[in-house]
């Protein structure tokens, strides 16, 4: 028993050791860490879904169910299930534009072209959240128990396109606090800003830094990109990052003084994911844009994922990331993209 112990030390020890060393990177040498096996789900290979149009995909809880949003509701699924089985959530509304996890419960909102609503998976039951009313809502953002953050899509010359609500009242802020945008899809709110990122007509777009003391927004000068508006605002450290349509991503490490372009560009970033994975001592991001899903380890290289990799579409809206990787491809030639990594080369 000993000499059989000693010969299998002897062949596994080198591939422990592999195993363990890691490059300057913090990525594991004997890890492939763009290595995935990609599985596409639509309408034709798993007929539960109700549409292509995938727009939003989440998991409320860790080992729970996971949703997704499109153009014609709200599903559930299973994602040990393959093809995964698609449920409809009775009463859920129709137009989603994005889902967010709210809590450790398992509700979330939903963002929609008819307003915010909110599900309690215990009663299974969505409500609308009378304080924004029957807007058309883009994104929602949590500041703390009783604040958040909705954006909106408002085409009147007023272009109250941010509600501020707080204690179920809601302020709404356009032209006359600074909000020059008309749709405001991204909010990015942590203990230092609350930045606002719009598109609109030639000019009016952009980023928008809430000014606590005016109760307004101020305009956020970048140097470089977001020609056409902001569609994503994110931190990692101290380092800023924002996107805009066709902008690809720009980046500022002095509070947003000065700005340059990354690696990536002529594209529309639109949501960013983040997950730390020990077993590679590294941090994974995705950056879901118009011409596919980004994946980087150091925000300086990036490897696209759309069709050309077996995805379900180019289009991605938003990546939801633990362990194994899912993705909601929008558009009509859409669908659920599932990565799982294997870290083969």
């Amino acid at each position: 028993m000993k000499k059989l112990m000693i010969m299998f030390l002897m062949l596994a020890l080198p591939f422990l050791v592999a195993c363990s060393s890691g490059g300057d990177s913090g990525i594991d040498d004997a890890l492939n860490p763009y290595g995935f096996v990609v599985a596409a789900f639509d309408t034709t290979n798993a007929t539960t879904l109700a549409s292509n149009d995938v727009r939003s995909v989440i998991r409320p809880v860790a080992n729970g169910v996971m949703y997704v949003g499109t153009a014609v509701g709200i599903q559930s699924f299973d994602p040990a299930v393959t093809p995964p089985v698609f449920t409809n959530l009775a009463g859920a509304p129709a137009n989603i534009n994005k889902l967010i996890a709210d809590g450790t419960a398992g509700n979330f909102y939903a963002c929609t072209d008819t307003g915010l609503f909110k599900y309690d998976a215990t009663t299974k039951t969505f409500s609308l959240d009378a304080s924004i009313g029957a807007k058309k809502v883009l994104t929602f953002t949590r500041q703390s128990d009783s604040i958040f953050w909705v954006g909106l899509e408002d085409l009147t010359a007023a272009t109250e396109s941010v509600a501020r609500v707080e204690n179920n009242v809601a302020t709404l802020l356009g032209t006359a606090k600074g909000i020059t945008a008309s749709s405001v899809a991204d909010i990015f709110v942590d203990s230092d800003i609350v930045m606002a990122c719009g598109t609109g007509d030639t000019g009016k777009g952009g980023l928008f830094r809430y000014d606590p003391s005016g109760a307004a927004f101020v305009k956020q000068v970048v140097t470089t990109g977001l020609d056409k508006g902001a569609s994503l605002f994110f931190k990692i450290g101290t380092t800023w990052y924002a996107g805009g349509p066709d902008s690809g991503l720009v980046t500022s490490t002095n509070n947003g003084s000065s700005w340059t372009r990354t690696s990536l560009q002529n594209c529309s970033p639109v949501h960013f994911s983040v997950e730390t994975y020990n077993f590679i001592n590294n941090s994974r991001y995705w950056i879901a844009t118009n011409k596919g899903a980004y994946l980087s380890y150091d925000m300086t290289n990036f490897v696209e994922w759309a069709s050309a990799k077996n995805m379900a579409g180019d289009s991605a809206r938003q990546v939801f990331s633990t362990s194994t990787v899912w993705v909601a491809n929008d558009g009509a030639t859409g669908g659920l993209s599932r990565l799982a990594f294997d870290g083969n080369y």
